[in-house]
């Protein structure tokens, strides 16, 4: 087998070396060092896999939870997948993916926002593969609209898929898991949206926030069966979701005062949407779905058993974006007073289009880009920071 590479752990006892055995394990040569007596040696790959029992994945039909389902196959699990009944055809190809490499599948049709269905779901799978040992909620929907323009029914669709349903997978499996008595891993989707709110994003960013919580509360609940519940939050990842937001039409504010808000549905073609996500990443691109799966084979292995209650983050954005019309300032902001330590210092000044945010330990920097061709474009913004606890001062910059 060829090295992935050459891999430096520099100690040898301990963490080091558990650290050294991993890489070693992983495909690496591992050159070792420590004091005081400076040594180094290869420790070489073992060999050999075993069957790891049984992984469902729900939304997988597609995208991410497709990608999941084919790697903890390629890692030893017998797969059950899952998915609406309008994808059964695709279905039926990922477990002919699944048992082409070797391994054990099946396919659940279900809603997973349907209690019954979800129980009926752990039940068959279970009759089918004798047993459950992991359980990824990865089903999921987002829709991009204004919080003005959103509708209770909206809000309450977002709310059943995304945060019932993972609450119902989280319970149907951990039930199972308890009753065989050997443990297991929980596994959700959250997202960035989870942990930062997004404009335009409110119902999503409402049941992901619901998802963390879960998480959080559920592994502690379930620590004492060797049950681990964690979660993935990706940022913005290359996949069918993301585009179907990009698909969206994007919402700009009109505003003539803070008491009186319209919106207005402005085209923006999926390219000049992606592209903008990638300008706010901190490595220059969007995620892949191939990196969701990384995240996700770790969580379900050995190796997380120590690993619990977290929603671990891909690819934090550095800012998030909003597009405004060409010939304003940008348009709206909440206007709160700072305390005089954290005021602007005398005889400094705020440009005519610049912003002040309240503070907050938890938001990003917003920027607001002019478009008159749609984003992007030269005109950006310039972010002055006063504190890191604090979002931004954001001021018009026609350059």
């Amino acid at each position: 087998m060829t090295p992935k590479g050459t891999a430096l752990v520099t100690a040898a006892q301990g963490i080091g070396r558990a650290i050294a055995l991993r890489l070693a394990n992983d495909g690496f040569d591992v050159e070792v060092n420590d004091l005081p007596q400076p040594s180094s040696q290869v420790v070489h790959r073992p060999t050999g896999i075993t069957s790891k029992g049984t992984a469902l994945v729900t939304g997988a039909a597609q995208g991410i939870g497709r990608a999941i389902a084919l790697r903890l196959a390629n890692d030893g699990f017998d797969v059950a997948v899952n998915d609406l009944p309008s994808k059964t055809a695709d279905l039926a190809k990922v477990v002919a993916e699944i048992r082409a490499s070797g391994r054990g599948s099946s396919a659940h049709v279900a809603n997973v926002s349907d209690e019954h269905q979800v129980r009926r779901l752990v039940e068959t799978v279970v009759l089918t593969h004798g047993g459950l040992d992991v359980m990824v909620a990865n089903a999921g929907l987002a829709t991009w609209k204004s919080l003005l323009d959103t509708t209770a029914e909206e809000w309450d669709r977002t709310m059943a898929v995304n945060s019932r349903g993972t609450f119902l997978c989280y319970k149907y499996a951990a039930k199972q898991m308890v009753q065989q008595g050997r443990g297991g891993r929980i596994i959700g989707a959250c997202s960035v949206a989870g942990k930062i709110g997004f404009p335009f994003l409110a119902t999503y960013c409402a049941s992901k926030f619901a998802v963390r919580g879960l998480t959080q509360a559920a592994a502690q609940e379930l620590g004492k069966y060797r049950i681990t519940v964690n979660a993935y939050a990706p940022g913005a990842i290359d996949s069918i979701m993301l585009l179907t937001i990009s698909l969206a039409r994007i919402i700009q504010y009109q505003v003539s005062s803070l008491a009186e808000l319209s919106t207005k549905d402005t085209a923006m073609s999926p390219e000049l949407w992606l592209d903008a996500q990638k300008k706010v990443s901190p490595l220059g691109r969007l995620g892949t779905a191939n990196e969701v799966e990384s995240l996700v084979s770790f969580i379900a292995s050995q190796e997380s058993q120590f690993i619990t209650g977290q929603s671990a983050v891909l690819l934090l954005p550095l800012a998030i974006i909003i597009v405004t019309p060409a010939a304003r300032a940008p348009a709206i902001a909440v206007r709160c007073p700072l305390p005089a330590s954290r005021r602007l210092p005398p005889g400094a000044r705020r440009s005519p289009g610049s912003l002040r945010s309240c503070p907050s330990r938890h938001l990003l920097p917003v920027l607001y880009a002019h478009a008159p061709g749609g984003f992007p474009t030269s005109s950006l913004v310039r972010l002055f920071l006063t504190q890191p606890s604090y979002v931004p001062y954001i001021q018009s910059n026609p350059s």
